[in-house]
């Protein structure tokens, strides 16, 4: 349960995970269920912003600075009383950490799928050089496993966003 939500904001659902993982089918899923549930909604997707914004610095240098405009972003609508869902690799003990401290209404859930069916996953997956590039959440609000059937995961996502928001 989050210990203080402020109902003048939106909530921000930092939907994050591995490259293929997921992220991106499950809050688009989500989405419409957030929007009835919780108000209206916006769902983001973090690779068509640094694409729109032509960032192409994907070392950790790169990934922390982009970070702070997704940052950015997400207070502009939060404050608007948005919900956002944001899908993002952002694999970042700090920007995790920065995250809690900033947004009162804060749900971070960490996607998790089995390495042969990411392979199978129609988008590139990147070559893991040094773990540096990739911190895995050590305490997501929520960790789903994206192993099974869409439905099944989004159905068990929403259950366990309800439970945290009651």
């Amino acid at each position: 349960m989050l210990n203080y939500r402020n109902k003048k904001q939106g909530i921000l659902f930092w939907v994050t995970g591995l490259q293929g993982s997921g992220k991106t089918l499950i809050s688009k899923k989500l989405k419409p269920k957030i929007d009835k549930l919780y108000g209206k909604t916006l769902f983001c997707d973090g690779d068509l912003v640094r694409k729109m914004f032509g960032f192409k610095d994907y070392s950790m240098k790169g990934r922390l600075e982009i970070d702070k405009y997704y940052r950015n972003f997400c207070k502009f609508i939060i404050n608007n009383n948005i919900n956002l869902i944001f899908a993002t690799l952002s694999m970042s003990h700090k920007v995790r950490a920065q995250n809690r401290k900033i947004f009162k209404n804060y749900v971070e859930i960490y996607v998790v799928r089995n390495k042969k069916f990411r392979i199978k996953s129609r988008k590139k997956i990147f070559k893991i050089i040094k773990n540096e590039y990739y911190e895995l959440p050590k305490k997501p609000n929520i960790k789903i496993n994206n192993n099974y059937k869409i439905d099944v995961v989004v159905d068990k996502t929403l259950k366990k966003v309800k439970k945290l928001l009651a």
